[in-house]
């Protein structure tokens, strides 16, 4: 599955905002598949067993970016693209789990934003 979306991440955040996927119905945030942060700084990161910064791969914040999250269901792994920069092989948060139910694009506070724009999702069977 793919989801390919353009983000604009504001610099006046103050914390991380989230794009995770899980197997569970809506708001019950178990089962994580892949999970990314930006931070305020506009660093990276993702989710196994605890946060790792992705060397290399940042957001200048304030400006728009092509993003695209490609998970290998089978595989528990995910890659990342930022404008053009691609990160591979990117473990799912738990590996166990090999399905989607959704996703969310979460400022999780008050304290940060992050604008969405022309998402698609693709799913090959």
């Amino acid at each position: 599955m793919s989801v390919r979306a353009r983000l604009h991440v504001p610099a006046t955040n103050r914390v991380a905002v989230d794009i995770d996927a899980f197997d569970s119905r809506i708001e019950e945030f178990q089962h994580r598949t892949f999970h990314v942060r930006v931070w305020p700084n506009g660093s990276v990161s993702f989710y196994k067993s605890l946060t790792r910064k992705i060397d290399g791969l940042a957001f200048q914040l304030g400006t728009w970016y092509d993003v695209e999250i490609a998970a290998d269901l089978a595989r528990t792994t995910f890659y990342l693209t930022v404008a053009d920069r691609i990160v591979q092989e990117l473990p799912f948060a738990e590996e166990a789990i090999r399905r989607v139910q959704c996703i969310g694009f979460n400022p999780n506070t008050s304290k940060c934003t992050l604008y969405l724009d022309q998402l698609s999702i693709a799913v090959d069977p």
